[in-house]
């Protein structure tokens, strides 16, 4: 049971996943995250089986477009999520492997 804008709803039980799995999904993680657990990250990123993964070693919740002042001292680290994401959002293209973007170092 749920309510919605003051209306009881009534599920099935259990709730079925409503998930088209074979998007081309890009899923960012952070390690540390303190609202969203990287296992939840990972767990997701199986669930697309077409989708690919970044993950970064910060401790926040949040990565893309967070190095707006330039100043920030995880600048190379936002710097390759952000190259990744842009590339996803203008053309549709995931990068072809999960991305580890940990400062300077970018590895598969």
């Amino acid at each position: 049971m749920e309510t919605v804008f003051g209306e009881t709803r009534f599920l099935p039980d259990p709730v079925q996943e409503i998930l088209n799995n074979d998007l081309p999904m890009l899923v960012l993680g952070n390690l540390y995250d303190h609202a969203t657990p990287y296992p939840w990250s990972r767990e997701m990123r199986t669930r697309f089986g077409k989708g690919k993964m970044i993950s970064t070693p910060l401790a926040q919740h949040g990565v893309y477009l967070m190095n707006i002042s330039g100043d920030d001292k995880n600048v190379e680290i936002f710097g390759c999520v952000e190259g990744f994401v842009n590339e996803y959002l203008l053309s549709g293209s995931l990068p072809p492997y999960d991305v580890n973007c940990f400062g300077n170092i970018r590895t598969t």
